[in-house]
């Protein structure tokens, strides 16, 4: 019976031996790879406690590392993989899920058993130097001079081992970047590349770009910024080789002849005298073709929001002009003598009128406001005269709803404001419309 795995563990299946572990360390879920490590069949593994196969001297730091509340930990252990044998694993521990019922621990090996043999054949080198030089010091054969140059022989050789061991742990994060890094001369000759290199300019082989591809050579005339290309790169190289980190955007071609977009890191290292740029590449293909898609969905937004308001403001107009030929008439019959009865009917007209009037000024106002081409009056009017106007377009509406409708104005009051006395009719009437139709009674 195959395990099943999570999504969180699949997209590592490839990468990494992994496992999701509780927080005592009982394996709960993992990945093939991770089974063959510990030497365990698929349906063996999970209900196992990780501790159990970890090398009884670090044993403790698993305990410690899995009781820490820390994000992510990273410790070197060593896997039994049975009774004699057993390999050097970084191991990272990983925090993760939102709550406590999905809360867990990623577990991720990565062997470094390699490396691990390369640091015990250095200091087993380092160890056997420096007893010699004691041994030459001591010696009453040895002359001081002697001993004194072993001994920097020694220092020097230290160096030289702790150099390769950091080269190594270089050379391991090279191969393994799933960005392109290039090492580049002055020339813009590039002299190492990885394989993510070789995938991205749709290579098969290093002999292609080592010492015969140039920057220019994979470069269109002009960049993105629309300068020339050989200009941009001496514009780029003068700070770098001042010791700065270099940033920006490029375009290149792959073997295929495409164009595609990256985000270049350049760092200047020296070695022998000479000057090498270090760059690092990150595609950015998706993300600009995301850009692209967003911008493109903009657009259509806008047109549509602008249609939309323009229908709108035809419709308005369209409405407006027989309904003041409505209020009219309307008005022009309460002059002439009518029954009470009659008149009450043509005021509701009236009335009724001058709200759909004030409806399709708000439909205006607001595709105005979406077109920003709305402008606000600054003129001295009567604030009082406002709010009897605002008020006699409603009074009706309170009379059907038998509702009482009170106004109480300060003292203080000015007699004239600046602003935009339409406006503030538009306001006072819709919070006075709000009101009177949520209200029952009162």
């Amino acid at each position: 019976m195959a395990i099943q795995v999570s999504p969180l563990l699949l997209g590592l299946e490839r990468l990494a031996p992994a496992a999701l572990l509780s927080s005592d360390g009982k394996i709960q879920e993992c990945t093939p790879a991770f089974c063959e490590i510990l030497g365990l069949a698929e349906e063996e593994a999970v209900g196992k406690i990780l501790v159990d196969y970890v090398h009884g001297d670090e044993r403790d730091c698993v305990q410690d590392a899995l009781r820490a509340a820390k994000e992510s930990t990273s410790i070197d252990l060593r896997i039994l993989r049975n009774s004699s044998d057993c390999a050097w694993f970084e191991t990272t521990l990983t925090r993760c899920g939102l709550d406590d019922e999905t809360a867990g621990i990623l577990c991720t090996f990565h062997d470094i058993s390699r490396w691990r043999r390369l640091e015990d054949v250095a200091r087993e080198s380092l160890d056997e130097c420096f007893a010699l030089a004691k041994l030459r010091s001591n010696s009453s054969q040895g002359q001081a001079p002697n001993a004194k140059e072993l001994r920097e022989q020694v220092i020097e050789l230290r160096q030289a081992l702790e150099a390769g061991l950091e080269s190594e742990k270089f050379k391991r994060i090279f191969e393994m970047s799933m960005d392109p890094i290039f090492l580049i001369g002055e020339d813009t000759t590039v002299h190492q590349c990885n394989d993510a290199a070789l995938r991205i300019l749709k290579l098969s082989d290093m002999s292609e770009i080592v010492h015969k591809l140039t920057v220019p050579m994979v470069s269109p005339e002009f960049q993105p910024d629309g300068s020339r290309t050989i200009d941009k790169l001496q514009k780029f190289c003068q700070p770098l080789f001042a010791g700065e980190t270099v940033t920006g955007e490029w375009w290149h071609y792959n073997a295929e002849g495409t164009l595609f977009p990256v985000l270049v890191k350049l760092q200047n290292v020296v070695s022998n005298g000479k000057n090498y740029m270090v760059c690092v590449w990150h595609d950015l293909t998706e993300i600009k073709k995301r850009e692209a898609e967003l911008e493109k969905a903009k657009e259509a937004a806008e047109a549509a929001s602008q249609a939309k308001s323009q229908f709108l403001a035809n419709i308005s107009h369209e409405i407006r002009t027989p309904m003041n030929g409505v209020i009219g008439v309307a008005e022009l019959l309460l002059r002439t003598e009518l029954t009470e009865e009659q008149r009450s009917y043509l005021e509701v007209i009236r009335s009724s009128g001058d709200t759909l009037l004030n409806i399709i000024s708000d439909v205006l106002d607001i595709s105005k406001i979406e077109a920003r081409s709305i402008v606000l009056e600054s003129i001295p009017f009567s604030l009082q005269d406002a709010i009897d106007d605002s008020l006699s377009s409603v009074r009706v509406l309170t009379l059907q709803k038998n509702l009482e409708l009170n106004v109480f104005v300060e003292d203080a009051l000015p007699s004239k404001v600046i602003g935009d006395p339409t406006r503030i009719r538009q306001i006072l009437l819709n919070l006075l419309s709000n009101a009177i139709k949520f209200t029952e009674r009162g």
